[in-house]
């Protein structure tokens, strides 16, 4: 479907296109590398109504990409279907993220795509690599779907994460894909939520980074509502609220799906400090904020990734007590940003390469 939505703007003029769902928690799968420890066992879903009502606010704004997620979103597949229906009616794009286990054959596989089909769906990622192979999943499922979606013009591709070095196993899945001919879309491997536990640094290696070398975070603008409403200001969010243990750098949560309108929370997104420095300078621009005025903060050597050091931020008390006193400076430091950003446009730099 075409989208004739404009973007909203966030901070720094970030583009707000798209608006994703964790309709629930619960999932037919325990994979190790899960980020929010899904499993049958958890319970927690959004509520159908609201979301509803979120996907209208949302076409009004002009965000016109909405997502769907997990967990497994299709072990509620009556009330997807029928919330694919309105995101079609407001000529939204719909994206749905699946692991397939409901294509348990090709008669219920080409029933569930047809309604899927008829309610509007514009794309389908299915979720398959050697951690959902190991929790029980199965090629046939993803093969069967991929199929189906071809057949009724749906565009698909299998996400997939895999480690920095490749496994045995990791490589077996990766031909599997390919037999099918499909688009896949490759994710590295991060230590969060399950992996922590099942897939520690210690066993596994991760791809890390010097702090000063991580770019800015290029996920900020897709917006997330959480299975218990929270709304996050990136895909990723999930790390950096779920894992503070003291609710430090609340404003990271931008609101709640029952608390707060959508139009609300996004003028919450458009006043955040910590979005605006991390978007636009990385990690790295937070040092030299730090210099400027004197602080001495015990930075993190390497991280994975902008998602690891919001981790850092939100349970690094000297952090958090140091950037509440940048508050009385916000319209300084984005002006300086601004000014930061044009230069680097102006030269063709990635902000990356000037803060190394």
């Amino acid at each position: 479907m075409k989208n004739t939505h404009s973007p909203v703007c966030g901070p720094m003029g970030f583009s707000i296109d798209s608006l994703g769902f964790q309709y629930t928690r619960q999932c037919n799968l325990a994979c190790d590398h899960c980020c929010v420890e899904s499993s049958p066992a958890v319970k927690g879903k959004l509520a159908q109504d609201i979301v509803a009502d979120r996907i209208d606010e949302a076409a009004r704004l002009g965000i016109g990409t909405i997502g769907f997620t997990g967990g497994e979103p299709m072990l509620f597949s009556d009330e997807i279907v029928w919330l694919v229906e309105k995101v079609c009616h407001n000529k939204q794009k719909a994206v749905l993220v699946t692991n397939a286990s409901w294509a348990t054959s090709a008669r219920i596989t080409a029933e569930v795509v047809c309604s899927l089909k008829k309610a509007g769906l514009d794309q389908m990622d299915i979720s398959y690599d050697e951690f959902h192979k190991k929790a029980g999943a199965r090629i046939e499922w993803v093969g069967w779907a991929v199929s189906e979606c071809r057949r009724q013009d749906i565009r698909v591709r299998v996400r997939r994460q895999r480690h920095t070095v490749q496994t045995k196993a990791g490589i077996e899945v990766a031909k599997e894909i390919l037999r099918l001919r499909c688009n896949d879309k490759v994710g590295v491997l991060y230590p969060y939520g399950r992996a922590r536990e099942k897939l520690p640094k210690g066993k596994t290696r991760y791809c890390v980074s010097p702090l000063r070398k991580v770019p800015m975070c290029d996920e900020i603008g897709k917006l997330l509502y959480m299975w218990d409403g929270a709304l996050v200001p990136c895909c990723n969010g999930v790390y950096s609220i779920k894992d503070g243990q003291n609710g430090a750098l609340d404003n990271l949560a931008m609101g709640n799906i029952y608390e707060h309108s959508l139009e609300e929370s996004i003028e919450r997104f458009r006043r955040n400090l910590f979005l605006a420095v991390l978007g636009t300078c990385g990690p790295g621009g937070f040092i030299i904020l730090s210099r400027d005025n004197g602080n001495s903060i015990s930075w993190p050597k390497e991280v994975e990734c902008a998602c690891e050091f919001c981790i850092w931020a939100a349970n690094d008390e000297r952090f958090q007590r140091w950037f509440r006193t940048l508050e009385k400076d916000h319209y300084a430091i984005l002006q300086r940003l601004e000014k930061f950003r044009d230069v680097l446009d102006r030269w063709g730099l990635s902000r990356c390469t000037v803060l190394q």
